[in-house]
């Protein structure tokens, strides 16, 4: 934390400028979850996952790793649950992105969301890109979070090996 530099790193720095520290990164979801799987047409005892990527249309790695993620999904999760993928959709999905359901789960794309906390509140689980600050907002607000990195490299921290079980192609 910032705020405790001082009292625990007691030998002198040679900088004099000030350190400040805005305030928390996220906010408080305001919806319970209840309220938010019901505005979402959620039952309560519905399996769903979100998957929060962004802009999809942008980043390569945003499209390896939905891809990976909804093939899993489909080949894995249990027959009715549902991923909610809030990101962009690509112009024309191939097969593998678009909306539907495999031997398992579901996939709906819900699109870029103004509220995003309101399907992280909703979710069983939250898959989100580990590149950024938004996966501290389903973690914060005690969210089950799984963070994810793109198993081609791109984007990769310097020094972060992969898997054991090696990249998902």
């Amino acid at each position: 934390m910032v705020l405790d530099f001082p009292r625990n790193r007691r030998q002198e720095y040679g900088t004099t400028a000030p350190v400040s520290f805005p305030g928390p990164v996220v906010e408080t979801f305001t919806a319970e979850r209840g309220a938010a799987r019901a505005g979402l047409g959620i039952g309560e005892r519905d399996e769903v996952a979100v998957l929060s990527l962004g802009g999809m249309n942008t980043r390569a790695e945003s499209r390896r790793m939905a891809r990976a993620v909804i093939r899993a999904w489909r080949a894995y999760a249990d027959r009715g649950a549902r991923l909610l993928v809030l990101a962009d959709r690509p112009d024309e999905p191939a097969p593998d992105l678009r909306d539907g359901h495999g031997h398992g789960g579901t996939v709906v794309w819900a699109g870029v969301a103004s509220d995003p906390g309101t399907y992280y509140r909703a979710a069983d689980v939250v898959l989100n890109d580990a590149m950024g600050s938004a996966v501290c907002d389903p973690a914060r607000n005690r969210v089950p979070t799984v963070a994810l990195l793109d198993a081609g490299g791109a984007g990769r921290p310097e020094g972060a090996s992969r898997t054991a079980a090696g990249p998902v192609r």
